[in-house]
């Protein structure tokens, strides 16, 4: 398959305290990769690098960043906001700091829609719907003309998982997507995003602390420490035969991972 995503050598810092030491990974299409490591361990500063959208204090000293065969790293402004929602769209692990408080839900869903997609408000809304009703949000009127504080943390995450697919984007990076979710609910997150990649080919970055999750969902696992990747493999290798002492730690310290084969 051929490769959608190249990072190459990178190295990110923030306040010139190096975060990401010449880190090497890629994604083909249709692929799913589990990023996995303790907090700290530069999984999020990762996929922030890819999306370009690093705080103030933080700055990539080295490596490049290819996607679709553009670099990343050297785009006019423009040109990477085409490439945002298009190519690449981001789930947060905290949604409700990325919406705004005083609009419903519709509007903003509608919004970022019709900023990537030549279609109508009505339009918009029936998507809208739909991609609601996939994640397991049975009410998606009431949903739509709620403002973000008159939902749930959950109810918020899955909303802007469903932005984010909605879309139908090249690659979606996900910031631990099922942190505030139930058992059940990550489930069909998991189950989504799953079905998405088989029908659409679309390839997924997944950062999580459950190595749990990852090994059900992902096609390779990417094991981080302090901004360094010290494993990379196939879930069932990872598992089964980690190599590395970490990995090892993290895999005995996850009771859902025990027995795995």
């Amino acid at each position: 398959m051929p490769k959608i995503l190249e990072v190459n050598d990178l190295t990110v810092s923030y306040g010139g305290q190096k975060i990401l030491k010449n880190v090497n990974v890629d994604l083909e299409q249709g692929e799913i990769l589990g990023i996995v490591g303790e907090s700290g361990s530069g999984k999020s500063t990762l996929i922030k690098a890819i999306l370009d959208i690093l705080p103030s204090s933080g700055a990539i000293e080295n490596g490049n960043i290819i996607l679709c065969e553009k670099c990343i790293n050297k785009l006019r402004k423009e040109e990477l906001r085409n490439l945002r929602g298009n190519d690449i769209a981001m789930i947060f692990q905290n949604p409700g700091t990325y919406l705004n408080p005083i609009k419903k839900i519709s509007t903003q869903f509608a919004e970022t829609i019709m900023s990537h997609k030549d279609i109508s408000r009505s339009e918009a809304n029936e998507l809208i719907r739909s991609t609601i009703l996939k994640m397991d949000l049975s009410d998606p009127e009431r949903v739509m003309n709620s403002y973000p504080f008159e939902l749930s943390g959950g109810m918020l995450q899955r909303v802007y998982i469903a932005m984010a697919m909605a879309l139908q984007p090249k690659i979606i990076l996900a910031d631990e997507p099922t942190s505030a979710l139930d058992v059940s609910v990550s489930r069909v997150i998991v189950e989504e995003m799953m079905k998405l990649r088989n029908t659409e080919g679309t390839s997924f970055i997944v950062v999580t602390h459950d190595i749990g999750i990852a090994a059900h969902l992902a096609d390779r696992i990417v094991v981080m420490k302090n901004g360094e990747i010290v494993e990379m493999g196939k879930p069932e290798e990872i598992v089964a035969n980690p190599k590395a002492d970490y990995t090892k730690l993290l895999i005995g310290a996850i009771p859902s991972v025990r027995g795995l084969n």
